[in-house]
């Protein structure tokens, strides 16, 4: 056991040290219960409903002006390939206002997007459970027609689904379980094919794919976040250095491959994960001998996918701006470091997957991926709601509402 430094800022240091590590201990050991009893749950649920109802087809349902998608979940990324439903509801249902049900932490996301309402719910509601009386009061009051839950075997989403009161619920199930009105009962392996599920039981024929919208307002800060950096047009690499648990890539990876980029000449940014913050100092200290990279700072989630949206290609491993650059249309390098990732690599044409830390691979995938650098265009207003890819240049971002954005606590 390590001794205890007697005073002054050694002390401190272990002090506050000891205590992130006991914080992060407590943590883990919360979420594992947490598991661990919806796993129980689930079990219990599929057992209980198995076999109760025959599957209704979703080209009955009618009369649908009012749908909520229920999507709760604190991941980014988990919320932008969530996006991809919007299309589908909307061909299946021209002219339906469709509400989602986010977090606090992903709720940014949807902003801009062709929706009535995004509902957020936020962990804190565990400890003051009132506020959930009151967010499933004002679901209820809305009188959706149909509900849709679209995570494979979520508890969260299937008493979500029950208590809103919907005419008709829609979700996939865990199993053979009969849990809604609609049971999607075809099997997918990758999270972006959870989408093309949903649209071939609701017919629709558009293949469906996760969007942005971005504001005029937050295309212009980042092109002047970008210009700071790089002249007129110049292309830039963003490097995202994050991730949870064994994504995460180390800080000697990540200045070897800056090392490589600044050999190369090519400009580069580093943004810098909440989990990462610790190592902003060293990168830092490093660019001062690297004149062809900068680190980006406190970002919110919005002006951080502005400035993507802008780069000639990311650099991250299986992490939440992954999807974001996906979303984009933003050329990706995607650092795989376990199997469990390749069901979550966006399956893009511009899309590059590197085993390992192989530094010398991502350089010549940067080399084959890498765009131009794509400045924001002006349009005019009835063109600023994204538009259909058939319509979009290729390459160019989806466009949001032209009204400055409201500021964002969410963290990237």
């Amino acid at each position: 056991m390590p001794s205890i430094p007697a005073s002054g800022p050694e002390r401190a240091g272990f002090v506050s040290r000891n205590a992130l590590a006991a914080r992060t201990a407590v943590k883990k050991a919360a979420r594992h219960v947490e598991r661990a009893a919806k796993r129980k749950a689930l079990e219990v649920l599929v057992h209980a409903f198995r076999g109760q109802q025959a599957d209704a087809v979703a080209q009955t349902l009618h009369d649908v002006s009012r749908i909520l998608v229920i999507r709760p979940n604190y991941r980014i990324g988990n919320a932008v390939i969530s996006t991809a439903a919007i299309a589908p509801l909307q061909q299946r249902f021209p002219g339906a206002t469709i509400d989602y049900l986010a977090t606090d932490k992903t709720a940014a996301v949807f902003k801009g997007l062709p929706l009535g309402h995004v509902h957020a719910l936020s962990r804190s509601t565990l400890r003051r459970p009132w506020r959930a009386f009151g967010l499933l009061r004002r679901l209820r009051a809305s009188r959706y027609d149909l509900a849709v839950q679209i995570e494979d075997g979520s508890l969260t989403g299937l008493l979500i689904s029950r208590l809103v009161g919907a005419r008709s619920t829609m979700g996939k199930p865990r199993g053979e379980a009969c849990w809604y009105d609609v049971n999607l009962r075809e099997p997918f392996q990758h999270a972006y094919d959870a989408a093309g599920v949903l649209a071939r039981a609701l017919g629709a024929d558009s293949p469906p794919r996760p969007q942005i919208a971005l504001s005029a307002d937050e295309q212009a800060r980042a092109a002047r976040r970008i210009d700071a950096l790089a002249a007129s047009d110049e292309p830039v690499v963003a490097l995202f250095v994050g991730g949870h648990a064994d994504k995460v890539c180390p800080f000697p990876f990540w200045m070897e491959l800056a090392r490589g980029l600044n050999s190369e000449r090519r400009k580069f940014m580093v943004f810098i994960g909440p989990e990462e913050m610790k190592l902003a100092p060293q990168f830092e200290a490093a660019m001062r001998s690297l004149p062809y990279g900068a680190v980006c700072h406190s970002l919110s989630l919005r002006d951080f996918a502005a400035t993507l949206a802008q780069a000639s290609v990311l650099v991250t491993p299986d992490s939440g701006p992954m999807h974001l650059a996906a979303a984009l249309r933003t050329p990706i390098v995607a650092m795989v470091r376990t199997e469990r990732s390749l069901a979550f690599i966006p399956p893009c044409e511009h899309t590059r997957t590197v085993w390992g830390l192989d530094v010398g691979g991502v350089l010549r995938a940067i080399g084959e991926v890498a765009r131009p650098r794509l400045r924001p265009q002006p349009q005019p207003a009835d063109l600023v709601q994204a538009r259909p890819d058939a319509e979009r240049p290729t390459g160019a971002a989806p466009l949001g509402s032209a009204t400055s954005p409201v500021p964002l606590a969410s963290s990237a």
